[in-house]
């Protein structure tokens, strides 16, 4: 809800309250003064035909011996539309006269009650008026009824009428408010807001001098916004020069990384070529064991070197896959068949359970394949103690004509970790427990490069790990099919 129309709301409120209460006040007057009005008409009338008693009686009739006073009276109800009934009783409270319009019998019958003062009930007012010359010993009463329904009937017209005439009131009070705050607040707010929306940290903020030189609060906001965006557009200049350089730094880093990396697999390659050339030779035992301790670290180095390029790429945006062939039970068994050395080395179990159904028409990238089962798997053997076990399972999910979906699970029963370390896993060069650096050695890329490979394969790496219930690696892949 907008700010002009809870003004409007709040206004109509208020005024129609006001209207409802002056209509209260007016009509609580008008009843008053119509009721005392009625009131004197029928008193004019009961003291002109008291006038008219009060002569006869001077001539030495009496009450009783008068003739035709209840058509008299009739005429009186008749000519008073404030008066419904009239009549004329003695000292001794009987009725002598009384009229017989618009009703009969008459509402009142026991006049004597009305006798001593006016008096209401629901529907009729009642007035009483002495004859004779003596006030206190009066020969008999005049009683009139006045028609109370009548005055009430007048007042509730009066009430609609006012109550039309305070609608319009408020419909015309409610549009001119409508018509004065959209000039002195809808139109500036709708141009403070249209120039917000176009405001650009770019291209800097220039509100309309109109708005800027309004002395009201649409001026301040506009003048306090401007300070805003002035403050703003330095500070996203500032932010984009440091963003700036820090991608320069970034890319120059990748560049370097890339650079040393290459450098270093150069002599790398030589080193080893000349090692295998030099283990053609005749060495004695210590010469061998000396050269093969060489040919190991040269492999590690490489490994290293070659994550650095993988992350490198990664980093960079640059590392694509292949699509060709991949026959994935025999890629599978043969990245086993190089930890099967480690695994009897170091006392681990190593288990591969390939699903029976899997097919041999797939298309993928064979060598990133191999290099995310080869990491999970030296990890399973690495990381855990001796007389534990590592198992390889791959379970068809979903097989159609264009496509196959596998389930990978990689899991161990050794140490495990808690959860606070799981994140730590996919961190670059971090590993959950930084003694297994010192330990087993690596730049801790494997598991960032392997989640990312998956991730371009489009799957989802998920761990799920205790401490001394093992770990375990699970992620599910989407394969096409070969023609």
């Amino acid at each position: 809800m907008s700010l002009r129309t809870r003004i409007m709301l709040v206004a109509l409120v208020a005024i129609s309250v006001v209207a409802l209460l002056n209509i209260r006040l007016v009509s609580n007057s008008y009843h008053g003064r119509y009721q005392v009005l009625v009131t004197e008409r029928a008193s004019i009338s009961a003291r002109e035909l008291a006038a008219q008693i009060s002569r006869l009686l001077k001539l030495g009739l009496y009450l009783h011996e008068f003739s035709d006073f209840d058509k008299q009276l009739d005429q009186m109800v008749k000519d008073n539309p404030g008066i419904r009934q009239a009549a004329i009783i003695d000292r001794n409270q009987r009725v002598l006269y009384q009229s017989k319009l618009p009703a009969w019998p008459p509402l009142i019958s026991d006049y004597a009650q009305l006798i001593d003062a006016p008096q209401h009930s629901r529907d009729i007012l009642f007035a009483s008026y002495p004859l004779g010359p003596d006030k206190q010993e009066p020969l008999g009463y005049i009683i009139v009824v006045l028609n109370a329904q009548m005055i009430d009937d007048e007042i509730t017209s009066f009430m609609y009428s006012m109550l039309l005439y305070m609608a319009l009131a408020v419909a015309l009070g409610m549009g001119l408010l409508y018509l004065l705050l959209n000039h002195y607040l809808g139109k500036p707010t709708n141009d403070l807001l249209r120039s917000i929306r176009e405001a650009r940290l770019d291209a800097g903020y220039h509100p309309t001098q109109k708005l800027l030189a309004r002395r009201d609060e649409i001026g301040l906001v506009a003048r306090t916004f401007d300070e805003l965006i002035e403050r703003l557009s330095d500070f996203s200049h500032r932010l984009a020069e440091q963003r700036n350089r820090a991608l320069a730094a970034d890319r120059a880093k990748s560049q370097f990384l890339a650079n040393i990396s290459h450098e270093l697999l150069t002599p790398l390659n030589g080193i080893s070529g000349m090692a295998h050339l030099l283990g053609r030779t005749e060495l004695n035992e210590t010469q061998r064991s000396r050269l093969d301790r060489i040919v190991k670290s040269g492999e590690h180095l490489r490994l290293i070197v070659t994550d650095i390029l993988d992350f490198s790429s990664i980093d960079s945006g640059a590392m694509q896959l292949e699509t060709a062939p991949l026959n994935l039970r025999q890629l599978v068994e043969d990245c086993l068949k190089g930890q099967n050395e480690l695994a009897h080395k170091k006392g681990i179990n190593l288990v591969l359970s390939i699903d029976d159904r899997l097919p041999d028409d797939l298309l993928g990238d064979a060598r990133r394949m191999a290099q995310v089962l080869q990491n999970l798997v030296n990890n399973a053997i690495k990381f855990n103690p001796a007389g534990t076990r590592a198992q390889l399972s791959l379970q068809l999910a979903r097989l159609e004509d264009a496509s196959a979906v596998v389930d990978f699970s990689i899991e161990d029963d050794g140490i495990g970790m808690p959860g606070e370390l799981i994140d730590r896993l996919f961190q670059p060069f971090d590993q959950a427990d930084n003694s297994n650096t010192r330990e087993h050695g690596g730049a801790g890329l494997g598991l960032v490069i392997s989640r990312h490979i998956v991730a371009l394969m489009g799957g989802d790496m998920v761990v799920s790990s205790q401490p001394q219930q093992g770990s375990r690696f699970l992620f599910t892949l989407v394969f096409a099919r070969g023609v």
